[in-house]
């Protein structure tokens, strides 16, 4: 009752859909979600086009493509449009009515198509036994058909074994892993880390304690590079 109360209070009417008809009532199921998704990807193909292949889809990279692909999408027009077409507004009883009515099935008219030589060679082997035959209209026919499939089986394995590489290629790049952030000098864990305050002075002290030898170890260095320099003098 409070988010009714609230939504009248702020001047808005609620709808609640029946169950199961979200698919034709819902406003961002029928009008939005379907250009947001197209922006978006149309949005990820370019990233991924000027990239050439090699640059990944990362967590940062998300956010400006979404952003710029919901401004594309979720505009007035589009809004106005789902309730629309949905019959919700202006209030239209037909719109949802008439696309759950069936169209009439009308007998398929069966296409005469030309007959299929039943044995098109598809290996070397084949070709060249067709090859020996003599020439004739139909050893052409069958020629050019074995012709077209073997091409595209070609562009289908050489699509498959493009995307194997990059899927390879993006999956060594995931498991390059950055190293695990320690500052406590404490024994790496996946466990999850939280800095409470004391956490915090420690790692503070630590990270001096840490800087102070580093530069111990210099001195030191530096002063043996002098002692040596004086021995050869």
């Amino acid at each position: 009752m409070g988010l009714v109360t609230l939504a009248d209070d702020l001047r808005i009417l609620l709808f609640i859909l029946p169950p199961h008809t979200t698919h034709r009532l819902q406003p961002l199921d029928v009008g939005l979600f379907s250009p947001l998704s197209q922006a978006y990807s149309k949005r990820l193909d370019a990233y991924t086009h000027r990239g050439l292949g090699w640059v990944t889809m990362t967590k940062r990279m998300f956010w400006p493509l979404f952003r710029d692909a919901w401004k594309d999408s979720f505009t007035l027009a589009n809004i106005k449009n789902a309730f629309k077409k949905t019959g919700i507004w202006p209030l239209s009883q037909e719109k949802n009515v008439e696309s759950l009515q069936k169209a009439p099935l009308r007998p398929a008219t069966p296409a005469r198509l030309p007959p299929l030589p039943i044995n098109t060679p598809l290996t070397c082997h084949g070709l060249r036994q067709l090859i020996k035959k003599p020439p004739s209209s139909p050893k052409f026919d069958i020629l050019q058909r074995a012709v077209i499939r073997l091409a595209t089986l070609y562009e289908i394995q050489n699509h498959e074994n493009r995307n194997l590489r990059n899927a390879i290629t993006a999956e060594k790049q995931k498991r390059s892993r950055g190293k695990r952030l320690n500052l406590l000098g404490e024994e790496v864990t996946p466990e999850a880390q939280f800095f409470s305050p004391s956490r915090v002075l420690a790692a503070k002290l630590f990270q001096e304690t840490k800087e102070a030898a580093e530069q111990e170890a210099r001195r030191q260095k530096a002063l043996k590079k002098e002692e040596a320099a004086r021995r050869r003098a």
